[in-house]
């Protein structure tokens, strides 16, 4: 499993609190078995209610960018600022609506 090959790798992506109440990137690079995927700028910053769109080739990392965000892929190197008591919210690349009702979906 791709895991099990960066699992060995010493270098992880750091995520911390940012008291300046923004989304901040410091030099990321993100792994995965095919290589390293890394902004264009080593410094992004993003201010809240701003908007961002990611783009790239299909299979540049894209997905592994958003998860290593959410915490759920470290391997890489960088560091991850994130808001103070912030919690980052993602729109799927495919929108999900339910069939029926909303009363029936919350039931």
């Amino acid at each position: 499993a791709e895991t099990d090959v960066l699992h060995d790798t010493e270098k992880r992506i750091k995520i911390g609190e940012n008291p300046n109440g923004r989304l901040t990137f410091e030099n990321l690079e993100v792994a995965s078995r095919d290589g390293c995927t890394k902004l264009a700028k080593p410094h992004v910053e993003i201010r809240a209610g701003e908007r961002v769109m990611i783009t790239g080739d299909p299979r540049a990392g894209k997905t592994l960018f958003f998860r290593a965000i959410a915490g759920l892929w470290p391997w890489g190197s960088g560091r991850i600022g994130m808001p103070a008591g912030e919690v980052p919210a993602f729109v799927p690349r495919k929108p999900y609506f339910p069939l029926g009702t909303l009363r029936e979906v919350l039931n």
